[in-house]
């Protein structure tokens, strides 16, 4: 599979999208952010939508911070850094667990966070980390000029190069998103 982006509805179920073609639906969305994790890679989203929508455009980066000793276990819903986690970062959104022993990456949401600990954490934590481990949240800037409509059931392309990503907004109660990785 190869490491693409997240996006995720209103009711926090988390998607990684996979190589092309690969079709995900996202049904009752609000904000979703589709982020492209290969800062070196060009990468071409397709969305589709069967209500209009708005489309904002941003850019950000990935904030390093270092696990928590022992307070982070299989099955824990928070995740505890030893670093206060700096003001700048979303008060929910997406974070990148990595586990130094195996070189695995892991993307989950958080709901809140406060003081070194990320909250509302989904899906729970799969393994222990200990402090060799990292934590990356991702830290983003909205382009607030760069608004697009996007209208029902005509698709619309979009190059995320870098640390680009694009977050789509409903509009309307009801409606399907289609999000596709095309590269």
């Amino acid at each position: 599979m190869k490491k693409f982006g997240l996006a995720y509805d209103a009711s926090g179920d988390s998607i990684q999208l996979a190589s092309s073609p690969y079709l995900t639906t996202i049904i009752n969305f609000s904000a979703i952010p589709i982020i492209n994790t290969e800062p070196l890679e060009a990468e071409v989203v397709r969305l589709l939508a069967t209500q209009d929508c708005f489309i904002k455009l941003g850019s950000g980066n990935w904030v390093e911070y270092s696990s928590h000793t022992t307070n982070n276990d299989l099955g824990d819903n928070t995740f505890e850094v030893q670093e206060d986690i700096g003001a700048e970062t979303l008060s929910s959104g997406i974070i990148k667990l990595w586990d130094f022993t195996d070189g695995s990456e892991v993307f989950h949401l958080y709901s809140s966070w406060l003081g070194k600990i990320f909250s509302g954490i989904s899906p729970v934590l799969t393994k222990d980390y200990d402090n060799d481990d990292k934590a990356y949240p991702f830290v983003g800037i909205i382009a607030s000029s760069s608004d697009l409509l996007l209208k029902a059931n005509q698709p619309e392309y979009f190059t995320l190069r870098g640390n680009k990503y694009l977050s789509v907004v409903r509009s309307t109660i009801d409606g399907i998103l289609y999000v596709e990785n095309m590269v």
